[in-house]
């Protein structure tokens, strides 16, 4: 897939490396018709608390080893749904920090795992703070003692069952569950042919290499490299050999990944990778040209697989 620096087409960016962190973390099990019959009355309770929409926003809920981050961001072009994620977060975190947990009781019920131990907190024992993002907000849960940290994490895993596809996490425990993504993979629509190869994870990084090939002639080349930092995982790619530019991981919901522009100023906003159900890639980029939105789509496979009838 090529990446355009500056408006050029400089390299190709491995699909399967973007998406590899979307099965690190562990995708979700298929709901039971119990699970997506209380996800659904979730969700019709939501909207009756959430002023922004939710087909609009990409809400997760990360676990720290103090507690937990709550974010909600805008999708694509859905500028007009920021003020609404402003408010909202603001007035509850100014709620939660008065122990009034009304809301989410209303949502998902008032025995929702956690949901009494943090409205019980003591002074001192659970900081909610509000925080301002470039296209949303977030709120940061500190508990102070194991027990607040403890119900912290069981509410956010409530959160994630109960939202289903609306919520999600960013977090991946470890690169060795990425081993999956070592070896080869192509993208072959005829007329060019990109080639992959992923080196298998040691420690925080796996290191990458790609090339795409028109009429037996090499278009472009890059360097690429998937790492793990304590501010989460990114993606990094070298076209041409080029100065790296990142891209983090921003949401997954366990079929799709989202690695989001981390200020580069590259023109690209966002790069989403999803896993289909015969073991292929698709690959999405999202971004402008001269101010143009523009969106391109990619179909990738293992190597030695063939296209299915």
């Amino acid at each position: 897939m090529g990446i355009r620096i500056g408006g050029t087409v400089t390299g190709v960016i491995c699909c399967t490396a973007l998406l590899a962190a979307v099965f690190a973390s562990g995708a979700r099990t298929a709901e039971t018709p119990e699970q997506a019959t209380r996800q659904q009355h979730v969700r019709e309770s939501g909207a009756t608390v959430m002023p922004f929409s939710l087909d609009k926003t990409v809400h997760s809920f990360d676990k720290t080893a103090s507690g937990g981050i709550q974010r909600v961001r805008v999708r694509d072009d859905a500028a007009e749904q920021v003020a609404m994620i402003r408010s909202h977060l603001r007035d509850i975190a100014a709620a939660f920090s008065a122990r009034n947990f009304d809301k989410p009781a209303h949502i998902h019920g008032a025995e929702m795992p956690g949901l009494a131990a943090m409205k019980a907190a003591n002074p001192g024992e659970l900081d909610v703070a509000y925080r301002e993002l470039d296209d949303g907000a977030e709120i940061d849960y500190t508990g102070r003692t194991p027990a607040m940290i403890a119900a912290v994490h069981a509410w956010f895993d409530a959160q994630l069952g109960d939202h289903g596809r609306d919520a999600v996490t960013t977090k991946i425990s470890s690169l060795d569950e990425l081993r999956w993504l070592s070896g080869n993979w192509v993208a072959d629509d005829g007329s060019q042919r990109v080639e992959e190869y992923w080196s298998p994870p040691a420690g925080d990084l796996m290191i990458g290499m790609s090339r795409s090939l028109r009429a037996g002639k090499t278009g472009t080349f890059e360097f690429m490299r998937i790492a793990a930092r304590t501010a989460g995982v990114f993606f990094i790619a070298q076209p041409q050999g080029r100065p790296p530019v990142e891209f983090v991981l921003q949401s997954w919901n366990g079929t799709e990944a989202v690695f989001a522009n981390s200020g580069n100023g590259d023109h690209l906003d966002r790069i989403v990778y999803r896993r289909n159900g015969d073991g292929s890639l698709t690959a999405r980029i999202e971004g402008r040209n001269d101010g143009k939105r523009f969106a391109e789509d990619f179909a990738y496979r293992r190597r030695g697989t063939a296209p299915a009838n």
